[in-house]
């Protein structure tokens, strides 16, 4: 049941496939899920794919349940945001210690070029590199923006010989253009993920 769940980049694409179609379809959460799903359609699937019960905080006035347990290498963590019980955040962390940085940008090109072809040119967000003390951060960030949602790919990359650690986010959001268009992504999210792992 686990095999519900998109890991390895071509299941990933042939989602994100389903997903936009040729016509531009909205911008639509992942496992055949729609915006404003109740939290029991959440915890149906997360029962049906066997998976680890969700570990549930609030955050800012967002409810978030983070679900782990896949045994597929590479999706590490999917987080469900729910605003006064309606689903409106979807998004999907991946990172492997076996990939190493040119793996993970083959992962992200291959991503990035299909979802290009589904909702046109992505928006670069940050393409930077760049020392923080003794730590080499690398941030990569796109945005597939419509109307009232919008599609975040984001790489982030913290390294001090000899650890690493690497994280993909393809991160859903049911948002207001003009709410999406002013904020980048959110990459402390990430960091913060990276601590309590």
């Amino acid at each position: 049941m686990r095999k519900l769940f998109p890991v390895f980049a071509a299941s990933l694409l042939l989602s994100c496939s389903t997903l936009l179609g040729a016509g531009g379809e909205s911008i639509s959460p992942p496992f055949d899920l729609s915006w404003g799903a109740r939290r029991t359609e959440i915890e149906d699937l997360v029962t049906k794919a066997n998976l680890q019960p969700p570990r549930k905080e609030t955050v800012e006035g967002k409810e978030i349940w983070t679900v782990q347990g896949f045994d597929q290498p590479g999706l590490t963590a999917v987080l469900f945001y729910f605003s006064e019980g309606s689903l409106t955040e979807v998004e999907l962390q991946y990172g492997d210690a076996a990939w190493n940085l040119a793996r993970y940008g083959e992962f992200i090109s291959q991503i990035k070029q299909d979802l290009d072809l589904k909702y046109g040119r992505a928006q670069v967000l940050s393409h930077t590199r760049e020392p923080e003390k003794d730590v080499s951060q690398t941030v990569v960030a796109y945005r597939w923006q419509q109307p009232e949602q919008a599609l975040d790919l984001v790489f982030y990359s913290a390294e001090r010989e000899p650890q690493a650690f690497r994280l993909l986010s393809l991160h859903y959001q049911l948002v207001p253009a003009k709410k999406a268009t002013e904020e980048p992504p959110d990459t402390g999210k990430v960091q913060k993920s990276a601590k309590k792992r």
